[in-house]
């Protein structure tokens, strides 16, 4: 397969990115309603799945970065804490 775990071009991105649609479907499947114990383990592997494939990617690539990658997520993190705090607290 094209860019799968044995590849010699960008060995790994094919799987990276079906466990990350994987997580997708499974976070679609709360969202949408089924918001059991169950689905949250589910969501938890599939997590897991994904964090391998990361894993897996950047350390068969060479060009990519491990400390690019936890710049821009150490922004993003910053953003969405400071969106977070923002946000009126509900009674309760």
């Amino acid at each position: 397969m094209a860019y799968g775990i044995t590849s010699k071009e960008r060995p790994g991105l094919a799987k990276l990115a079906e466990e990350c649609s994987e997580v997708a479907q499974s976070a679609a499947k709360i969202i949408g309603g089924c918001d059991s114990a169950d689905q949250l383990a589910h969501l938890e592997e599939e997590m897991g799945d994904a964090y391998a494939a990361l894993r897996f990617f950047i350390d068969n690539n060479p060009d990519i970065s491990w400390n690019r990658i936890a710049n821009r997520a150490n922004e993003k993190s910053i953003r969405w804490d400071a969106k977070r705090s923002r946000r009126p607290v509900a009674n309760g």
